[in-house]
């Protein structure tokens, strides 16, 4: 049955409140912005105050969401004038959660081609719930936007094609270049709908009928240049097709340069701190990763990343509804998007020894649409239609209890994780950068290789600026430690002992407990001001 929008508003309404409620949870209950998304702010703040071919060139993440984030910013400022950081953290935050609430539509649209409109609604309403994407969403990260434009365009391809209409190619191919203007992986979104739509176009002969090989010849174009006219003026202007190292890395098969030392946890630090889940490589302990290690975390990743228990519905779903699945243009080209991606993740984890959930997001999300689907058939057939699924009384009965009993547990699982506040366990760090910021002067440097407080101080914002050559008298460098069980040895952080043995002075500590834990793992936040030397003025 087709989509009606008439008729189907209600299902659409009930998904924008339930997502809009559970956004603004997050969004009053964050305590720190996500530690990534501080260079995406950076990004849009120099886009402001920079040339831009300067800015894009020399920046390691794609335009998009930091674009995005200083249109928002126009907004926020005015409202939270007194504190700049507070206001692109909001900022980015807004950007994230009005993707995530705008992505409703093309997800719906895209379940409701396999499945009826409770059994589409379950499966956005997944995506919107469980912890992987529902902690994403109001994040200050791009994966959102980044999401709202893959599968727009995925949606309008698949439009385009069923309704024989070729503006929608169009409309695909530029959605395609916005999501690559967001994340690298947009690329893999508009080549796989230009693959898809040759071989539905000139193999299976889809328009042969009514507009023949030209109009097919036109759609294609059309695809083409939807995608190029955003996308082109990017590459030229930094040279290549990406910015980003990883993905460089991947183009260019370079193997990793530096060692990892983090042994695969399945929490990485908690559960509320940077990836939800993700997988490392001890490289000093067991050399290099290898294909066989690649495969394995990258499917534990999709396992973990579909909350332990939802991969299953959505492996019967695939090959239940396999017919619809493969004869609708939207799902093959999701297809590709997944196995591309797939294989893309297990190239990186072979050689960088790391994969995280949110590289997964585009195997996950149509994973969920499809247990979503899968699951209301099922208790569809078990409570409308039990003489469907089964003559024995015992054990219809035993199947409902089974069902009501799998739901319960794992709403209780998926609350539990998506409703812990957002980086609860790093608080300390914007109570650090504010001490910094009232007690010290613009240009004392902050040296802060977890970057919260350094951008609570600021310091963000004072890059560059005239404000930052003024001082301290005497000049001094405040150095933030965290002391608690994680020892982040990735991070080179400085030791405690050389500092005092400098002359460092403690100057602030705070005893932060992570609430997100039971263990009641204390972290104690510290801040030394070491003195340093300036040269005298030659004469």
């Amino acid at each position: 049955m087709p989509l009606n929008l008439r008729s189907e508003w209600r299902w659409l309404l009930a998904l924008i409140l339930f997502a809009g409620i559970l956004r603004m949870w997050h969004l009053v209950t964050t305590e720190v912005t996500a530690r990534d998304s501080i260079h995406f702010i950076r990004i849009a703040w120099q886009l402001e105050n920079e040339p831009w071919k300067e800015v894009l060139s020399k920046a390691t993440q794609h335009p998009g969401f930091p674009f995005a984030t200083l249109g928002m910013s126009h907004l926020v400022r005015p409202i939270l004038a007194k504190d700049l950081p507070l206001a692109m953290q909001v900022s980015a935050q807004l950007v994230s959660v009005l993707a995530s609430l705008l992505i409703i539509f093309p997800l719906y649209g895209l379940a409701r081609a396999v499945f009826a409109p409770p059994g589409a609604s379950l499966g956005v309403l997944l995506v919107q719930f469980l912890p992987v994407t529902a902690r994403l969403f109001p994040d200050a990260l791009s994966e959102a936007t980044f999401l709202l434009f893959a599968f727009g365009s995925i949606w309008s391809f698949g439009f385009a094609i069923n309704t024989e209409r070729r503006s929608f190619l169009a409309i695909a191919g530029f959605t395609a270049a916005l999501a690559y203007l967001t994340r690298p992986e947009g690329g893999l979104v508009f080549l796989s709908c230009l693959a898809v739509g040759f071989y539905l176009l000139f193999i299976k002969r889809v328009w042969i009928v009514n507009r023949g090989a030209a109009g097919a010849v036109v759609g294609i174009m059309l695809l083409v240049l939807g995608f190029m006219v955003p996308a082109v003026p990017y590459a030229l202007t930094i040279g290549r097709l990406t910015s980003k190292p990883t993905a460089t890395r991947i183009l260019q098969a370079n193997p990793v340069e530096a060692s990892a030392s983090v042994q695969t946890p399945l929490f990485k630090d908690g559960p509320t701190s940077g990836p939800l889940w993700a997988a490392w490589y001890d490289f000093e302990k067991d050399g290099k990763p290898g294909l066989a290690w690649g495969i394995w975390a990258t499917t534990g990743m999709v396992v973990r990343g579909l909350l332990f228990a939802f991969w299953l519905p959505a492996f019967l779903g695939i090959w239940k509804f396999r017919h619809k699945l493969i004869t609708d243009p939207a799902c093959l080209v999701q297809t590709c998007v997944g196995l591309g991606v797939f294989l893309a993740l297990i190239r990186v984890a072979s050689n960088l020894g790391y994969v995280s959930d949110r590289h997964l997001v585009l195997i996950v999300v149509p994973s969920l649409l499809i247990a979503g689907g899968y699951i209301t058939d099922w208790a569809y057939k078990i409570w409308a239609h039990p003489s469907q699924f089964s003559l024995n009384r015992s054990r219809l009965k035993l199947e409902r209890f089974c069902f009501v009993c799998l739901a319960f547990t794992a709403f209780v699982a998926a609350a539990k994780l998506t409703l812990e506040p957002l980086h609860l366990n790093r608080a300390g760090f914007k109570v650090a950068g504010h001490w910094i910021r009232d007690n010290g002067m613009p240009g004392d440097e902050v040296i802060d290789p977890y970057q919260w407080a350094h951008y609570y101080a600021g310091r963000v914002f004072l890059e560059n600026s005239k404000i930052a050559q003024v001082r301290s008298n005497p000049p001094a460098r405040w150095v933030v430690l965290e002391k608690g069980k994680s020892k982040h040895v990735r991070l080179n952080l400085p030791e405690e002992q050389s500092l005092i043995s400098q002359g460092a002075e403690l100057v602030f500590e705070t005893n932060e407990k992570r609430q997100s834990n039971d263990s009641g793992d204390s972290r104690k936040l510290v801040v030394y001001r070491l003195p340093i030397s300036v040269p005298a003025p030659v004469k």
